[in-house]
């Protein structure tokens, strides 16, 4: 209770610090300045925002703003005009719901109306398409993993408290965040727009760009867009088109030096970690394994690879040592 307190009262004084301000212009995506500040406390105190208080306008200061305007009745541009700073600093503005309190910890294997609904929000955000059936199994366990990932949470693939304020917050990032208002207009070198900002914020977020955000496509700019191209699987002529915008703002987006959640390399008996724990769940969904999912590759998940291998007309003899295809097919 005294940190609660304490936290209301660093807002109040953070608001009041900032009662001279007067906003001069619509705040968007990739602007940076005390009015962005002033809007992410109004949004953390409504309960919308859970980031840094910055005063930089990122993805999760954009979906904050975004869901305040949803929930208030208000035209969803993802920017913030003096309206929505003004609705924003009402009295009678409608903060986020409040979200719900899971009984327990939902992991592989768990079953029952929690994970119902968890599945339901998931689709909701675009992390899942599977069928809402109530059963934890590989494919609500990897929509949990991607989520966790995007929204900066520890990838474990459970829902324990953390990530299930997360997940039902009004804030939370869904699977494709693409910000409203973007054109098909391709952006190339020596353009100066909004758009060619909201593409540095972007690439300044995934690690390719460390310039200003200051809406100039210079070599700088070119040269982060040809890395995050190269990155993802893109032809890299430095260009920000149909596939480079699609590709840029999706959620799975590849940071720089980021590594996959399936890396693509082997596990061997004696390893441990998140890859092994998504080979034991989908092996586990196949009916070859009935052990933990514990993400600890013992003799239980050998012989299951093995068997899964066997059954699918591959060579076992190496000593199932290539789970990573076990794990992954069908």
């Amino acid at each position: 209770m005294k940190r609660i307190l304490a936290l209301f009262l660093c807002l109040v004084l953070v608001l009041g610090t900032m009662t001279g301000f007067s906003q001069t212009e619509t705040l968007k995506y990739g602007s940076e300045s005390t009015e962005v500040l002033r809007a992410q406390v109004y949004l953390r105190t409504l309960g919308y925002y859970a980031g840094a208080l910055d005063g930089k306008f990122g993805y999760a200061t954009y979906r904050a703003v975004v869901a305040f305007q949803q929930r208030n009745g208000m035209t969803v541009t993802g920017m913030v005009d003096v309206y929505t700073m003004t609705r924003m600093a009402a009295s009678d503005a409608v903060p986020a719901a409040a979200p719900p309190v899971i009984s327990t910890v939902l992991a592989s294997g768990s079953t029952g109306s929690e994970v119902t609904r968890a599945q339901v929000r998931l689709n909701d955000l675009g992390y899942y398409s599977g069928a809402i059936d109530g059963k934890y199994g590989y494919g609500t366990m990897t929509a949990v993993l991607r989520f966790q990932q995007v929204n900066g949470l520890t990838p474990d693939g459970k829902i324990g408290k953390a990530t299930a304020a997360k997940l039902y917050a009004a804030a939370a990032i869904p699977n494709s965040p693409t910000p409203v208002g973007l054109s098909n207009t391709p952006l190339s070198y020596g353009m100066i727009s909004t758009e060619v900002a909201q593409a540095q914020a972007r690439l300044k977020e995934l690690k390719y760009y460390a310039g200003a955000v200051d809406g100039k496509f210079g070599s700088s700019t070119r040269a982060a867009v040809i890395a995050f191209q190269r990155t993802n699987g893109l032809y890299p002529d430095g260009t920000i088109g149909t596939k480079t915008r699609a590709a840029l703002y999706a959620a799975t987006a590849k940071p720089a030096g980021d590594v996959p959640l399936l890396s693509g390399g082997e596990l061997w008996r004696g390893v441990e970690g998140t890859e092994v724990a998504l080979v034991q769940s989908r092996l586990k969904d196949l009916g070859y394994f009935s052990g933990a999912v514990d993400g600890k590759f013992g003799g239980g998940t050998y012989d299951a690879g093995a068997d899964q291998e066997e059954a699918a007309g591959g060579d076992h003899g190496t000593h199932g040592e290539d789970l990573q295809r076990a794990g992954c097919r069908n």
